[in-house]
């Protein structure tokens, strides 16, 4: 059958392989090794034959006389691993050799390369082979060293476990901590030209100590040909080999694309999968879903599953081998940078779930403050709501600080942290419209030098906003102001004082003069002129003595200016009624109605509780009128009216 399928920036991609043959394989266990045709290896790899003969005729020694064999330990393919030790160390060692049903040249063969391959690869992280002997069929027996352990399979998602052995805590970072260790082996090996090819949990082991090995190199390939026969050659690797549901698509063999490290790359990105998920990658109902998946390679994650490792994972896992990770260092890199910076998103996560609620508080203070009915608001106030805004300011602002100081530490962790980022500015974007809604721009202005990423649009807001509470600050300012200029309470002892003074010198000094001096004090206009004028300094020397209060209000002012303003009047009057002819008593009488005048406009323009007095002037001027022979005796009398008005009517402000 024929498989195709498209890469982005590539041709379309083919396989010419009859997967048929391998359906009833993968079906009955996808998570098994799948090993290559015999025939891909070659003539030149059959002399490993004879230097498997060449070694029989120097060691005729039986495993009997250097080994002692026990049980069985695992069994994988075509091979068998027994306990055994070796007599000479008096140490523990494992021997791996060919079940005796599955005894071919090529099995032989496979064994050998398998040692070789292993044998070269002296690394902490690859298990050591000690030896190669022959039994008495002459078959090799591969001593290895032997692992106290269990495979990565069996703890990689057992929580409980790996914290049983290991005292560990958080099962990712132990995985990950593993996935390094065998990253380290794979790049020793790619340093030596090797390709693993089925790196998964099952093909790793953990000692007792936490020792970590990578195994079963069965499939390993060189990219070298070292012309010994020894290594099998990545070239000649052609046909579907590896383990279906982590494998890479050109492992499917006939591929455009050969095998070479970043085939490797792709199988950890599996592993790296399959830590992350709990699963392997690729996996199906039946053996052609599962080869589907492989081909596509569009690996699916858990919403919470950590973003930094899915891009990891993603990117090592891509179907086009140009668009992984150039090699194992950047691999490691990779993950290392993000377990340095879990941390730091540990931290944003938490910093997240106190934004969330500060979010739901703010939602609820807009709320409250909007008009709502009373058994509502009832019911917030009785909840989650403190029951004084004051309360409830600080509560969101303890809200705020906590999840400030969680972005903040995520970032100082991790600079590049975009999530905690982005919840930073989301923190500080919501206080500022809480703030501005609460009509306090200044507050506002503050939060928005705290955002990381300035917003041109809330910024003109905030100006505007607080421009606004200028303008309304200033005209507060000039209402208050001009308030107090007009508030008849502002220097209203010094008024009623000079009230008091002027009033009494207005009626008793008259009055002296009338009773002293009958129709002789005001018998004419010059006297009247000098008495107005006598008058008009005494009011000056008083304004004199009360500057200040005048100087705090307009009241004041404007009640003083109205005073010498009709002082002044009654020059030209005077002078004007002499010229008409009016005597001087009849001049009186035209002087009260422009007094009763002048205290009927201070009443109503400043406290209608003063008519009274422009009242007396007004019943004085009509006694006047009809009685001319009183008016030198009365005409003073409304002036003592209006001194005893005015001092009731301010004393009680």
């Amino acid at each position: 059958m024929e498989w195709s399928k498209d890469h982005p920036g590539k041709t379309e991609q083919f396989w010419k392989v009859d997967f048929s043959r391998y359906e009833e394989t993968i079906d009955r266990d996808p998570r098994a090794t799948i090993f290559p045709d015999r025939g891909e290896a070659g003539t030149a790899e059959f002399g490993a034959l004879r230097v498997l003969e060449r070694l029989f005729a120097r060691d005729g020694s039986l495993p009997g006389v250097r080994f002692e064999l026990f049980e069985t330990i695992g069994t994988g393919g075509s091979g068998v691993v027994r306990k055994a030790k070796q007599t000479a160390l008096g140490r523990d060692v494992a021997v791996k050799s060919i079940r005796s049903h599955k005894r071919t040249e090529a099995a032989i063969r496979d064994l050998l390369h398998e040692a070789w391959i292993t044998g070269s690869l002296e690394h902490p992280n690859i298990v050591p082979v000690h030896d190669i002997i022959l039994d008495k069929n002459g078959d090799p027996l591969i001593v290895l060293k032997r692992i106290e352990g269990v495979s990565w399979s069996q703890l990689i998602g057992d929580a409980g476990r790996v914290h049983q052995l290991f005292g560990v805590e958080d099962l990712l970072e132990w995985n990950l901590g593993i996935l390094l260790q065998v990253l380290n082996a794979v790049r020793f090996a790619h340093s030596r030209g090797i390709i693993h090819r089925d790196i998964k949990p099952d093909n790793v082991m953990i000692g007792q100590f936490g020792e970590v090995y990578v195994v079963d190199w069965g499939l390993a390939v060189s990219l070298r040909n070292d012309e010994t026969g020894r290594l099998p050659l990545a070239a000649r690797a052609t046909s579907l080999a590896g383990t279906p549901c982590y494998m890479a698509p050109e492992m499917l063999g006939d591929s455009e694309y050969p095998i070479t490290e970043r085939t490797d790359i792709y199988l950890v990105g599996s592993v790296l999968h399959e830590i992350l998920t709990g699963h392997p990658p690729h996996m199906g109902r039946d053996a052609m879903a599962i080869i589907g998946s492989v081909v596509t390679s569009n690996p699916e994650f858990p919403a919470d599953a950590p973003e930094g490792l899915v891009r990891i994972c993603r990117r090592a896992m891509d179907p086009d081998p140009d668009g992984r990770f150039e090699n194992t260092e950047q691999v490691q890199l990779a993950i290392q940078g993000f377990l340095r910076n879990r941390g730091s998103e540990r931290l944003g996560r938490q910093a997240e779930t106190t934004l969330s609620e500060l979010e739901t508080q703010l939602a609820r203070a807009v709320k409250s403050d909007r008009k709502i009915g009373s058994k509502e608001r009832s019911e917030l106030d009785s909840g989650e709501l403190s029951s004084s805004p004051s309360a409830h300011r600080q509560r969101l602002y303890r809200l705020f600080g906590a999840c400030r100081f969680g972005f903040r530490e995520a970032l100082a962790a991790w600079h590049g942290n975009y999530k905690a980022r982005a919840g930073l500015q989301r923190a500080i974007v919501a206080m500022i419209e809480y703030e501005l809604a609460q009509g306090d721009q200044r507050a506002a202005a503050a939060l928005y030098a705290e955002l990381p990423d300035p917003l041109e649009d809330l910024h003109r807001r905030i100006q505007q906003a607080i421009e606004f509470q200028a303008a309304e600050k200033r005209r507060a300012a000039e209402l208050e102001r001009l308030g107090q200029q007009l508030d008849i309470r502002v220097g209203q002892r010094a008024r009623a004082l000079a009230t008091l003074v002027l009033g009494l010198s207005f009626t008793i000094v008259p009055t002296i003069c009338t009773w002293q001096w009958p129709f002789t004090a005001f018998d004419n206009h010059p006297k009247l002129i000098v008495w107005t004028a006598i008058f008009g300094v005494f009011t000056l020397a008083v304004g004199y003595r009360i500057r200040r209060s005048l100087r705090e209000s307009a009241a004041n002012r404007r009640l003083f200016s109205l005073l010498l303003l009709l002082i002044a009047a009654e020059f030209p009057l005077q002078v004007g009624l002499w010229s008409a002819g009016f005597t001087a008593d009849e001049s009186l009488l035209v002087h009260e109605f422009v007094w009763f005048f002048l205290a009927a406009i201070i009443a109503v323009t400043f406290d209608l509780r003063l008519l009274p007095a422009a009242f007396g002037y007004l019943v004085t001027f009509f006694i006047m009128a009809v009685l001319p022979e009183s008016r030198l005796y009365i005409f003073n009398v409304p002036h003592g009216l209006l001194t005893i008005n005015y001092v009731l009517a301010w004393r009680s402000l």
